[in-house]
């Protein structure tokens, strides 16, 4: 498993939108290259994939036993203000921000005008502005198709935070131990009251108007933590030298995810498919089923109504594990669908994969095959997460 696990790290997906830029760095990479990261092109972006003194599979294991910290900080974050600016995201995103408390954070879709997804993002509402995270590798295109909505939107500002402030992920069972170490003594019930999927400010390290929101991407309960960029390095550094705090690369990210049943954006989520296809109809309230009004909203809504012809599913198999184009075939043996995201799963030792099937064979319990070089490997539809949430 240790070597599978390791071979997994190359099917990182890796885009460069402009080859002849280089590579971009987080705030964090003098203090990766220090505790010995091995760095991918991510995006664009020179990212660390795994650490030589943990690797892959161990990297996997600390997020489920104590606590990893995986540095984000490519991700795009992105302020909007403005007084038209829910309206504004209720047109952009399918998202329901009128009846989001503040405070509370939102995992929603940007689609196109065919009902495809330009994007998947969370977005957190304040009484002052909205706080908008978007992934790194969609960045650009995102920004041009906000930008050129906000013509729509007189007074709508966007403002990007890469140049003020770092992001990281502490996940873990053992997180919010984690970072009660590093706030204030006082400050420590409320944090350990704090529920997933909401946002507070907490003075971390001695550095006030830090922005910690109780959520992540492992399936682990967790925080993501903006923090301003002058002091990220220190405040960092100083938290991966708490007891049983390790780093964790982009490898073991998405093997947890894929662990956890998310979705990973350019292989679950595409401009081609539907938030419907991918299994995502929970991000559609009642009320934005009912009144529409999103970009792409004829399309979506009337797939939740009659159905999609495909469907986002998840098994586990045995023997070589299935990537990305595995064609997925019915117990008769006609190609019904293929394999987007498959990987090695060290907390359940089998391998777990996510892809696309025609609908009538969506069916948790559904015989399938599944072409893994030349070998058609039996199994059946299975439902998700592979591994159970730990969200608090």
């Amino acid at each position: 498993m240790l070597s599978t696990v390791n071979k997994a790290v190359k099917n990182v997906v890796s885009v460069r939108w402009n080859s002849t830029e280089p590579l971009k760095r987080t705030p964090l990479y003098e203090l990766h290259e220090r505790a010995g990261a091995k760095f991918i092109d991510f995006c664009g972006w020179e990212m660390p994939v795994q650490y030589k003194k943990t690797g892959v599979m161990r990297e996997i294991q600390e997020t489920r036993k104590h606590t990893t910290i995986f540095d984000v900080s490519h991700m795009g974050q992105v302020r909007i203000y403005g007084p038209d600016r829910e309206r504004f995201i209720e047109r952009a995103t399918v998202v329901d921000i009128q009846n989001t408390p503040y405070g509370t954070i939102r995992y929603t879709i940007i689609p196109n005008e065919r009902g495809g997804t330009i994007d998947d993002a969370v977005v957190c509402r304040l009484p002052d502005h909205l706080h908008l995270v978007i992934n790194a590798a969609c960045f650009d295109k995102d920004m041009t198709h906000l930008s050129a909505l906000r013509a729509e939107f007189p007074g709508v500002q966007l403002e990007p935070l890469y140049k003020t402030h770092a992001l990281v992920a502490v996940q873990g069972p053992e997180a919010e131990k984690t970072v009660a170490q590093m706030i204030r003594p006082d400050d420590i019930s409320r944090l350990r009251a704090q529920k997933f999927m909401t946002r507070q400010n907490y003075t971390l390290g001695g550095v006030p108007n830090c922005i910690v929101s109780r959520s992540g991407y492992t399936g682990e309960d967790g925080f993501e933590i903006a923090m301003p960029i002058k002091f990220a390095p220190e405040l960092v550094d100083r938290m991966s030298q708490l007891k049983n705090v390790f780093f964790a690369g982009l490898g073991a990210r998405d093997t947890l995810r894929l662990e956890a049943g998310l979705t990973l954006y350019g292989h679950d989520l595409n401009e081609d498919i539907s938030l419907v296809e991918s299994s995502l109809n929970w991000t559609v309230s009642k009320r934005r089923r009912q009144e529409g009004g999103f970009i792409g909203a004829d399309h979506i809504i009337r797939q939740i109504r009659e159905g999609a012809p495909i469907k986002r599913i998840g098994f586990i198999s045995a023997g070589a594990p299935p990537r990305q184009g595995a064609t997925i075939h019915n117990k008769e043996g006609r190609k019904i669908g293929a394999v987007e995201s498959g990987s090695p799963s060290p907390t359940i030792g089998k391998n777990v994969a996510m892809g696309f099937v025609e609908t009538e064979f969506s069916k948790a319990g559904t015989p399938i095959m599944v072409n893994v070089r030349g070998r058609m490997i039996p199994t059946k539809i299975t439902k998700m997460p592979f591994v159970p949430h730990h969200y608090k």
